[in-house]
């Protein structure tokens, strides 16, 4: 009786250690693990730590606002349709072996910077040593690296010109051009730089506009 209770002891251990290892992860955010969702957003979801043989699978508590496609063995496509709390289930063999609850929040439109400067002054040098424009979502954990910036044009305002707009150039990545790197080594404090036109590329290969900045020069 003794040997009988110990082997099931030690099974439900084992079990029970097993589905502690089980993790799901979100590879849409800087923080893979965070329950985590953004309404009209594909999410790619990995299951991590199934080590028993069989079919896996995904299922949610709520298929009215969750849809859920599997795009490869362990990794599934989330998408959800509004702001809520939903619970995720991971099935093995048509059995629940672990479930995570995810919150749905909106996801805010993506903005540029000029390398690390979100303020709309900064010196010369800050300026040199920018290089590139960056995309960020305020307040999210968004991953924005499936965002990939195919066009801007930049613009420069002299203080004391008296036609405005100094010079108008054209990248055609994050990258300030050559070109751009000269005129910028050029400004004085009162010139503006303005970044307009910025276009980003999703993985859908579908291109959107977001807004742009500008950025005072001074001492």
């Amino acid at each position: 009786m003794k040997k009988v209770i110990l082997s099931y002891l030690l099974f439900q251990f084992a079990v029970s250690t097993a589905l502690s290892q089980i993790e799901m992860q979100n590879e849409g955010l800087t923080d893979l693990t965070a329950g985590i969702l953004y309404a009209h957003v594909e999410s790619r979801i990995r299951i991590l730590g199934v080590k028993s043989k069989g079919d896996v699978s995904l299922v949610t508590s709520n298929p009215a606002n969750i849809s859920i496609s599997q795009l490869e063995k362990n990794v599934f496509e989330v998408i959800s349709k509004k702001v809520g709390i939903d619970t995720l289930r991971v099935m093995l063999n048509g059995k629940m072996i672990f479930k995570k609850s995810y919150e749905t929040k909106i996801l805010n439109d993506p903005k540029a910077s000029f390398g690390d400067i979100i303020e709309t002054v900064a010196t010369r040098e800050q300026l040199m040593n920018a290089r590139e424009l960056k995309i960020f979502i305020p307040n999210s954990i968004f991953n924005c690296d499936i965002f990939h910036i195919c066009y801007f044009q930049m613009s420069i305002k002299k203080l004391n010109s008296p036609v405005g707009v100094y010079v108008e150039l054209e990248a055609s990545d994050k990258r300030v051009t050559k070109q751009m790197l000269d005129c910028l080594n050029k400004l004085a404090p009162g010139d503006i730089i303005y970044f307009d036109r910025i276009t980003l590329r999703c993985m859908s290969a579908t291109d959107r506009i977001i807004g742009g900045f500008a950025i005072e020069v001074v001492e």
